[in-house]
């Protein structure tokens, strides 16, 4: 981008957990910031109800830390504030004006989060960015700072971008995040330690890998061990060796002490968790493997709250993104869920709660055939017990309370 004449925006892309959003706020982020003799660069925000205000509130910080004079640069943002699609591209030239010669980049994660959003701030965001992207014909003059728009968003969502920000397909370059797969994760990692001079075992990682089921979900709670284990060991040089993984009881007893203090916090309410969890959190076993499937935040109930963010921040749970929804989600990591928290017996729950899950699935069958009333299936016995055990759990899913009231409603108790 610092290279091409023309100023085109950059979409990052990739699908859900490929790690996007770390690639910018842990690589580019950092680095553009780092050379601030060249860039202006905007300070990231987080995906809020009210971007377009927080997005003009870190351009005026930025301008005002370049030295700009507080009045000129407010005068400016005002004048974003309340511009036309047309007006915007005219203030984006004025705010390129006042960088000083540093070209200017705006980075806005989770792009695609916007573009159902039918509320204004959404709309006002995105004709910002695309007049931004549209305003660069006018930087003929390369002695001129321009703006570079760097946007985040999953693959399923590319299609959109055009029509969304009013921009050309030619207005943009595009460049793919793929998932890495585990063998060259380890042999990067056993390349770095190698380089740092460590005296490791090459099997060291795998074997960790394997304890935690082999799943690419893993890597996160992997990567907390390894910072665990050179932390507690007195010799450095030579932390990561199977000798000292086997002696402390492995990423296993990392794992259980986490989970007995998630347990803690839970008390009366762990039962009613582990129901949640094998039914929101797990597609179905497969050879007595858990799949887990995304939790959208907006079913996690109050009370369970504060246990998902003690697992998140140790990494037993994946935050993230549903793939089809790009609602918030978190997803559990197979091993953790069913290989080392056995008080859970997740597999046993999952079975147990079929006859629910069944119901959940006739209800989405409903929802998808426009709620007609032939796709009412539970009648009887059959609906008492489904919503006997539908209530202690304390479960929101509004589809399924739905269904479950229409066939009370058409079939009877």
């Amino acid at each position: 981008m610092r290279h091409s004449y023309d100023s085109r925006a950059l979409l990052l892309h990739g699908s859900s957990g490929s790690g996007k959003s770390s690639l910018v706020r842990a690589g580019v982020y950092p680095k553009l910031k780092s050379m601030q003799e060249s860039w202006t660069v905007v300070p990231l925000f987080k995906t809020t109800p009210t971007p377009f205000d927080d997005l003009l509130k870190v351009l005026s910080q930025s301008l005002i830390d370049v030295r700009v004079d507080r009045q000129l640069v407010a005068d400016t943002i005002h004048e974003m504030s309340d511009a036309s699609e047309q007006q915007l591209e005219t203030a984006w030239e004025h705010v390129a004006s006042l960088a000083t010669g540093k070209d200017i980049v705006l980075i806005v994660d989770n792009l695609d989060r916007y573009f159902s959003f039918t509320n204004t701030q959404s709309e006002r965001l995105l004709m910002l960015l695309g007049s931004a992207i549209r305003s660069r014909s006018a930087d003929a003059d390369r002695d001129r700072s321009r703006v570079h728009v760097i946007g985040i968003l999953r693959s399923d969502q590319l299609h959109r971008v055009a029509h969304a920000l009013n921009i050309s397909s030619l207005d943009y370059d595009t460049f793919c995040v793929v998932h890495a797969d585990p063998t060259t994760l380890m042999s990067s990692l056993n390349e770095l330690l190698q380089e740092k001079g460590y005296v490791f075992d090459r099997d060291f990682i795998p074997t960790i890998y394997v304890d935690m089921g082999s799943s690419m979900e893993a890597w996160p709670v992997i990567g907390r061990y390894l910072n665990d284990l050179w932390g507690r060991t007195s010799n450095k040089r030579t932390a990561f060796q199977l000798a000292n993984y086997e002696r402390d009881g492995g990423i296993a007893a990392l794992i259980t002490g986490d989970l007995t203090t998630v347990e803690t916090r839970l008390g009366k309410q762990a039962e009613n968790f582990f129901d949640f969890l094998a039914l929101e959190g797990v597609s179905h076993v497969e050879d007595e493997v858990v799949v887990p499937v995304p939790i959208p935040r907006a079913r996690i109930p109050q009370e369970y709250k504060d246990a998902i963010k003690d697992l998140e921040e140790k990494c037993l749970v994946v935050a993230g993104v549903h793939g089809v929804t790009g609602e918030a989600a978190i997803e559990i990591v197979p091993a953790v869920i069913g290989k080392y928290w056995n008080r859970a017996r997740i597999i046993d729950r999952v079975n147990a709660m079929e006859e629910l899950r069944e119901a959940r699935r006739a209800a989405q069958q409903w929802e998808l055939k426009s709620r007609h009333p032939e796709w009412l299936i539970h009648r009887g016995e059959r609906l008492s017990r489904i919503r006997q055990l539908l209530e202690p759990r304390r479960l929101v899913d509004t589809e399924l309370s739905d269904y479950l009231a229409e066939c009370v409603k058409h079939l009877g108790r």
